[in-house]
């Protein structure tokens, strides 16, 4: 059960108010009071969160000996001790296997986006994690296939304004990030 807790601590529950960035196309379309549209959206925030809280995993365990070094990341439950690596990885296998196949239980669309967004944080995590403006355009394109994914979701076609929207948030969070916090370029699409 401790193990449950780890990994739901790891998934860092309070950054994921950004997964309702899925709920833009649904707000800004005026069909935010249509019940079943907003609950397939509210299953869209879930996903992504649950896809976020893996990249957030995936991360920790690539960045362990690292994180163990800073001040505050030394408490994340890997770089701590507390939560196994290998368990850690392999319930990130898990969990992208069973997002997948309930985004494909969704629709086709959703999953392509659901898939890229995945792709994009691993490579990210893996390679362009320390480089400044690729790491802001990464969150600037995570927060795009945000709003993307809602209007999927709700099979919704979105004009470039949701797009640019999105983007244009997601590049002001990051420099915000790179200039006022602890984080500075460490960061990635997730966060």
């Amino acid at each position: 059960m401790k193990t449950l807790y780890y990994i739901f601590l790891s998934f860092r529950p309070k950054k994921l108010i950004k997964n309702l960035f899925v709920f833009i196309p649904l707000l800004f379309s005026g069909m935010i009071f249509n019940l079943p549209l907003f609950l397939k959206t509210g299953e869209a925030f879930l996903l992504f969160s649950l896809f976020t809280g893996v990249a957030y995993l995936f991360n920790d365990v690539l960045d362990q000996e690292k994180d163990k070094k800073h001040p505050i990341k030394s408490q994340r439950p890997i770089a701590s001790g507390k939560l196994n690596p290998s368990i850690a990885l392999f319930s990130s296998l898990i969990l992208i296997i069973l997002g997948l196949w309930l985004s494909l239980q969704i629709n086709l669309k959703f999953a392509v986006i659901a898939v890229l967004y995945l792709i994009i944080n691993m490579t990210y995590t893996l390679w362009l994690e320390h480089v400044r403006y690729i790491c802001s355009f990464c969150a600037g394109l995570g927060y795009v296939l945000r709003v993307l994914a809602g209007g999927a979701i709700i099979n919704l076609t979105l004009n470039i304004w949701y797009i640019v929207f999105g983007f244009v948030f997601g590049l002001l969070h990051s420099f915000y990030k790179n200039a006022f916090t602890d984080e500075g370029v460490n960061t990635q699409i997730a966060k």
